[in-house]
């Protein structure tokens, strides 16, 4: 895939997470996936979304977190989480 493709897929993808459970089961299914694959040590990153009266940053972050702490404790992989900024956004939004 090239680039403007991908940019174009994450475009799509981030209209379907449209809830909190989508999130939760977008994270567990993407740590499913790479465990299965025998990988030992995952980095997961995401930039924190917010949607007015659906979820929140924090409850975005609490979700992902809640999902890779059970991935850790149950399976081989270790996963890490890395947030990522959009440099679109103002200074006051990396604050918050």
């Amino acid at each position: 895939m090239d680039f403007q493709n991908a940019m174009k897929f994450f475009a799509v993808t981030s209209k379907l997470i449209n809830n909190i459970d989508i999130v939760h089961r977008i994270t567990r299914e993407v740590l499913d996936d790479w465990s299965k694959h025998n990988v030992i040590y995952f980095e997961l990153r995401s930039t924190l979304k917010a949607i007015p009266d659906k979820f929140t940053k924090v409850e975005y972050l609490t979700a992902i977190l809640e999902e890779i702490q059970k991935s850790n404790e149950t399976k081989s992989m270790i996963t890490r989480f890395i947030i990522s900024l959009d440099r679109c956004k103002p200074i006051s939004d990396y604050l918050e």
